[in-house]
């Protein structure tokens, strides 16, 4: 079987180099790696300067999206630049190589308007939806005149934030029609099922797990309690992660006394953060919580894994992989209870969900696991058979012969 991918970032196998970030689709990539599976990867490049390469029963193809000056400007505050340059590009690619079956990834990119070209049967991989992630745009109390008051009379700020909240809205009506075009769709949770049934009434849902990075599977290492209060988060890239919601609960800690610090792994944009420190009145450098930035898998193993618990503040998610890659070596998870997070951690013991915008109850719950965190024992088994790269390669072919109509 031929299988055309369309996704946004380069695959890290395309350098047939192992890259320090490796997105979920390149694990999934590894699963179908040893199976009679032509794949072909094409994604978009915006420098217009790659060229197509293969590796082994892999063919990368390089979508060039480079664009004109005045395309550049409108695709500040629109996506559709980028969707007009792909819809442009995605036929010819199809034509070129005559897949069985196309597969994308994630209905929030203009990707999935390729079924709109072509009769070859079309299934997008749900990640997130920005129908849903809209209306959780801004916090409580937060809202774009607020952020525009806070950069007055600073106008390229202003600009900024005008932009950023233009292009988020016109992202969510390029997704709509994509919802309306796709027929098949993969997901794991009751969160993604549920979507898929409204905003494409009679759609045909196929259940297959994510894939994470190998490492998280294959390391002998597993969570022991710290004896100090550490906690754990991921990337708070947006406003949908909570990053005040992360602020408020730490204050709280703080307040009462806690001997604690808050380790957050990845990027929080620095006009978000100043903006969140300003509307809060506190800092989070004073309120114990570190932003460390970038860190790779076996920095992460470590802290993880010598932590008191992982913590989720989002406002909206799906099925994000830090909860997953906490799960799997058995760290305890305090997560605010939104999107597909509530399917997550069903039967995973050590963990406690949380309602959105409630600090309180999300200090409080950190405390009691911290209290009773010399007790816990690691019950990671389940989280690790709903990850096996074997199981979820059965999934994945399971959906494939029944889109591409191919029996057993």
């Amino acid at each position: 079987m031929r299988v055309l991918w369309f996704e946004v970032t380069e695959p890290s196998g395309y350098r047939n180099s192992s890259l320090v970030i490796a997105g979920w689709q390149d694990s999934l990539e590894k699963i179908l790696a040893s199976e009679d599976i032509e794949l072909i990867v094409a994604f978009e490049d915006k420098t217009g300067s790659l060229e197509v390469k293969k590796n082994g029963n892999v063919t990368y193809v390089p979508i060039s999206t480079r664009q004109s000056i005045l395309d550049r400007f409108i695709g500040r505050f629109s996506w559709k630049p980028m969707m007009k340059g792909l819809l442009e590009k995605m036929p010819s690619v199809v034509e070129c190589y005559k897949p069985d079956l196309i597969q994308v990834f994630g209905t929030e990119w203009p990707f999935g308007l390729v079924a709109k070209c072509t009769k070859v049967p079309t299934v997008v991989h749900i990640q997130g939806s920005m129908v849903p992630y809209n209306n959780a745009l801004f916090p409580p109390n937060y809202s774009l005149s607020s952020q525009l008051l806070y950069t007055f009379p600073n106008i390229k700020k202003m600009f900024r934030f005008f932009c950023d909240y233009c292009k988020t809205k016109s992202r969510e009506s390029i997704e709509r029609q994509v919802w309306g075009v796709v027929e098949y769709y993969m997901g794991r949770t009751d969160w993604d099922w549920s979507l898929s049934q409204i905003l494409h009434k009679g759609c045909k849902y196929f259940h297959v797990e994510e894939a994470l990075r190998p490492i998280f599977l294959s390391t002998d290492k597993v969570w022991k309690p710290s004896k100090k209060m550490r906690l754990v988060s991921t990337g708070i890239s947006s406003f949908w992660k909570g990053p005040e919601m992360m602020l408020k609960t730490a204050r709280i800690l703080k307040e009462m006394d806690c001997d604690f610090e808050w380790v957050v792994a990845g990027n929080m944009p620095r006009h978000i953060k100043k903006y969140v420190e300003n509307k809060e009145k506190a800092t989070f450098e004073q309120n114990n919580v570190k932003l460390a930035g970038f860190m790779g898998a076996e920095a992460l193993i470590d802290l993880l894994t010598e932590s008191t618990c992982y913590v989720h503040t989002a406002y909206i998610e799906n099925s994000p992989n830090s909860i997953c890659e906490a799960q799997v070596l058995g760290v305890p998870v305090v997560s605010t209870n939104v999107g597909g997070i509530s399917t997550l951690l069903e039967g995973y013991e050590n963990s406690v969900l949380v309602p959105a915008n409630d600090p309180w109850r999300m200090a409080s719950a950190i405390m009691r696991i911290y209290e009773s965190s010399q007790n816990i024992k690691v019950s990671n088994e389940k989280v690790k058979q709903r990850h096996n790269p074997e199981n979820i390669k059965s999934e994945l072919l399971n959906a494939y012969r029944s889109i591409a109509g191919q029996k057993r």
